[in-house]
């Protein structure tokens, strides 16, 4: 599980910031990186208020947040917090091999659908790149 992590966060940082929408029916963890003469930064479209907070805050937040204590948090570690866009870049590479995978195992009860954890994984790639 290990060299998946580490496979998966070396795919992401050689895309140096271009990494675009994955194919929700492609299995495989690869970035699609874009091709094209235009100058414009296709992580423009990939923003913490775009992408990441919605999902945070849609799937992560109910256990994951400083707000959450004891039982509620469900077995969450006491210190992993992602109630700021500083807390979840800060754990980025590790929110994107949990949730954002082809076998995601965040939120564990199912989670979103495979468009939008590619659209979080894309999220992922271009804060990591940063």
């Amino acid at each position: 599980m290990r060299k998946a992590a580490s496979t998966w966060l070396v795919v992401w940082s050689a895309a140096c910031g271009a990494p675009t929408t994955p194919d929700p029916a492609d299995d495989t963890d690869e970035v699609v990186v874009p091709s094209g003469d235009s100058d414009a930064d296709p992580c423009d479209d990939y923003t913490w208020e775009t992408v990441g907070e919605p999902f945070v805050l849609t799937w992560c937040a109910a256990c994951h947040s400083a707000e959450v204590k004891g039982a509620q948090r469900q077995g969450a570690p006491a210190s992993v917090h992602f109630d700021t866009e500083a807390e979840a870049v800060a754990l980025a590479g590790e929110l994107g091999f949990v949730a954002a995978r082809d076998a995601p195992t965040m939120p564990p009860s199912g989670g979103p659908d495979a468009a939008t954890r590619a659209r979080f994984a894309t999220w992922v790639g271009c804060v990591s790149a940063r």
